[in-house]
């Protein structure tokens, strides 16, 4: 986990996890004090968003559809990897 202040650092790309592990589901982690989860698509293309649902805070972490789009477990609302 990477906790910083400095702002500049959200402009780098960081090493997560190896992609293989993608595999498994959902994989949430903490970067930069946020909350994300990466997941696979239906393409096997990683994706990565803010691990939580715009509309009530549930995590997104939980559920993956499957269309290769990450659903909210609270009310179903799905997003892509452009989410």
């Amino acid at each position: 986990m990477l906790v910083t202040r400095e702002k500049v650092l959200r402009k780098l790309c960081f090493a997560v996890v190896p992609i293989e592990k993608l595999d498994d589901g959902p994989f949430p982690f903490n970067l930069l004090g946020e909350k994300i989860v990466l997941w696979k698509d239906s393409d096997g293309n990683p994706c990565a968003i803010r691990d939580r649902c715009c509309h009530r805070n549930g995590k997104l972490s939980k559920d993956l559809g499957a269309d290769g789009n990450i659903v909210c477990g609270y009310h179903g609302w799905s997003y892509n990897r452009f989410a």
